[in-house]
């Protein structure tokens, strides 16, 4: 069984991940979707990439990150 830690979003961060996650999930599920149905991985990857980056993926990871960092933090400081 998968153990995920409980982090604690800022509010900044929540809102980074509500404005794009949305967008992101649905892209990446009909993207793997299609590719599953009518190929073409190698061809469209730096594409798909770039798309995600253009959909903000990059702020996504940087909230998760930083709400982790925190909780990091405090469970080796204890």
């Amino acid at each position: 069984m998968a153990y995920f830690p409980s982090v604690v979003y800022s509010l900044e961060e929540t809102e980074t991940i509500n404005e794009h996650i949305s967008d992101l999930n649905d892209y990446v599920s009909e993207t793997a979707a299609n590719w599953i149905i009518k190929g073409g991985v190698d061809e469209e990857w730096d594409k798909y990439v770039a798309q995600l980056e253009a959909m903000g993926v990059k702020d996504v990871v940087g909230a998760w990150q930083s709400a982790y960092d925190r909780y990091a933090k405090e469970v080796g400081s204890k």
